[in-house]
């Protein structure tokens, strides 16, 4: 804020608050604490200023956080990840966590001829209307059999990304744990081909550049892939 007059005449006067902390501790169903589980605040990405690890006695000290209602979402390996809504305040008492063991949520990727595709990376996209363990949970890739085993996954649905060069990635798909694998087919990536030509003398173009780019649902916006 202010005035340009201010801020040319350096009179305009900015009051920064002191954040606020969130704190913790993460044990598990036997009440034994939970080390270098991941604790992060924020509703839908987290970014890694936002993520902290527990330490030796399960213990969690999240800093400079803003007042207000938020998620809190743990994840550690062999546990099912907990989350809790909170509103942060300046007397905010310590936000702790009882994990559950975790679920186990089986892959089988294949091609459209049904035959099983390696190196195919999984990753959780969104759970309980949010984000979080994207940037928290581990992810795999398939085997030789196509096969990969999510073993810290809830008790409920996760909205979960497959991606592999050479096919169309499949986004969104819910998936929860069962006994059988959850089979998913991949189809096979399209082609685009064509050809450039000079606008004026109508000449074939033996150089150019090709950039693929992708617009989201309801985002008029181009993000170009230049990488």
């Amino acid at each position: 804020g202010g005035t340009w007059e201010e801020l040319r005449t350096l009179e305009k006067i900015v009051i920064m608050q002191k954040g606020m902390g969130v704190s913790g501790t993460v044990v598990d169903s036997a009440g034994q604490p939970v080390p270098n589980a991941k604790v992060g605040l924020g509703r839908d990405y987290v970014n890694n200023d936002m993520i902290v690890k527990t330490d030796n006695e399960g213990k969690y000290r999240i800093n400079n956080v803003e007042a207000g209602e938020n998620l809190l979402t743990v994840f550690a390996n062999q546990f099912a990840p907990d989350m809790r809504t909170i509103t942060i305040s300046r007397d905010l008492e310590p936000v702790d966590f009882k994990l559950k063991p975790g679920h186990k949520v089986i892959f089988k990727v294949v091609d459209p001829d049904g035959k099983p595709i390696p190196g195919v990376g999984i990753a959780a996209d969104t759970w309980r209307n949010c984000r979080a363990l994207m940037s928290m949970a581990s992810r795999g890739s398939t085997d030789a059999e196509g096969m990969w085993t999510w073993e810290h996954a809830p008790a409920d649905e996760v909205q979960s990304d497959m991606f592999c060069r050479g096919y169309i990635s499949v986004r969104g798909q819910n998936f929860a744990p069962q006994e059988e694998p959850h089979v998913i087919t991949m189809p096979r990536a399209l082609k685009v081909s064509g050809t450039v030509f000079d606008a004026e003398s109508g000449e074939r173009l033996k150089q150019f550049q090709v950039i693929e780019g992708l617009r989201f649902k309801g985002n008029d916006r181009d993000y170009w892939q230049r990488h």
